[in-house]
């Protein structure tokens, strides 16, 4: 699905969210008792946190919703209130800028909350005359299942997968660069202390945004692999290689990645096989439609000649929680060695961009030189 009918552009949605957050445009609320923070505008939706009397609030929005407002708690913490349980505040003058106002205006945190309400308005769909991925994805935002069962997937995973925002405005929205392991675990530590599991994500869609999942990152490493991706509801179940995802893992080892490179090291075509190359690299996934509409060019035996390159990767920051157990995710504590199969539940998925060094040296993260994109590798 086109996301720009989804999401306002990136300045306009800032310009708007800084206004709201610190320069008076935005109502004020404040809680006239104890109060409780849901994750959903649903008396049944889990509870963030409470809040005491008296706590002053930012109003996201006029509108109710089932009798609930959202509210920002901090820059990092928004949730929905009961509408009876907090007050308006009449304006005072200009009001004083929240801690941290100035980073979310550049974009940090504005598309992951913007996202995370949509948990609760998705559905899930079961596939009737699906041919291809176009099909597909015209049909369904949230994909499909050929299951005869209802609420058989997690439904709003799939329409964060398959969300098309255009590559240059994507990049424009980059929050953060993730350029080792533990930059990737460090996001399954919190995750796991959520408690998601497998849980669907539709009770822990404002949490999961505070740690970023909905913003862009980058990801700077080795392309360690790259094969077809699994059979997903995400894509309607299909199963020829062009309806799915490219499987990629993406390493940070140096050494490792030159003898991929060099043919030393070869890694299992199966996207679920167990390795410590896949255990120690993370994944990236190219959707078949952001291939279509904006990478036409993006082919699997492309990637699979750059294996052991540096590359650099753009994309929505997602947490798979499909694969969110001790059994496939070794971020897990008491994860099985025998059986894991994943560095990181967290990926960058859809990829927006995707480029690859081809300089004689390291090319710098933060730097475009020597980089050259996917799209115009061959041309090298």
């Amino acid at each position: 699905m086109d996301e720009e009918s989804i999401i306002m552009p990136l300045f306009r949605m800032a310009f708007v969210y800084y206004l709201l957050l610190c320069c008076g445009a935005g109502q004020t609320v404040r809680t006239e008792g104890t109060t409780q923070l849901r994750t959903l505008p649903s008396a049944q939706s889990r509870v963030r946190k409470t809040l005491p009397q008296s706590a002053t609030l930012r109003l996201l929005g006029k509108t109710k919703r089932n009798g609930f407002y959202h509210v920002q708690v901090s820059p990092n913490v928004s949730g929905w209130v009961l509408s009876r349980s907090v007050q308006m505040v009449e304006p005072a003058g200009e009001a004083t800028p929240m801690a941290g106002a100035v980073a979310l205006a550049g974009g940090a945190g504005v598309r992951a909350h913007r996202l995370a309400p949509k948990a609760s308005q998705v559905q899930t769909n079961h596939c009737s005359n699906i041919t291809n991925f176009r099909s597909c994805h015209n049909t369904f935002a949230e994909g499909c299942t050929t299951s005869t069962q209802a609420n058989t997937y997690d439904s709003f995973l799939s329409y964060l997968k398959n969300l098309t925002p255009s590559p240059a405005s994507a990049e424009s929205q980059v929050v953060h660069k993730l350029a080792s392991l533990d930059d990737f675990t460090a996001l399954d530590q919190k995750s796991i202390q959520l408690g998601v599991g497998r849980h669907r994500q539709v009770d822990f869609a404002e949490e999961l945004a505070d740690i970023g999942q909905g913003n862009m990152y980058a990801a700077v490493g080795y392309l360690y692999y790259a094969v077809p991706g699994g059979i997903e509801t995400c894509n309607c179940k299909l199963t020829n290689p062009d309806d799915r995802d490219f499987h990629i893992g993406i390493g940070f080892d140096r050494t490792t990645a030159a003898e991929i490179e060099n043919g030393t090291i070869s890694i299992s075509d199966n996207p679920t096989g167990t390795d410590p190359f896949k255990q120690a690299s993370v994944i990236v996934e190219m959707t078949p439609h952001y291939r279509a509409k904006y990478h036409p060019n993006w082919n699997l035996p492309l990637l699979q000649q750059l294996g052991g390159k540096q590359v650099k990767v753009v994309g929505q920051l997602l947490m798979d929680n499909e694969h969110n157990d001790s059994s496939q995710n070794c971020a897990f504590d008491d994860h099985d060695l025998d059986h894991c199969w994943r560095a990181s539940v967290w990926e960058l998925h859809p990829v927006t961009a995707f480029y690859v060094c081809s300089s004689q040296s390291p090319c710098a993260g933060d730097s475009t030189e020597g980089w050259t994109a996917l799209d115009d590798w061959n041309e090298q």
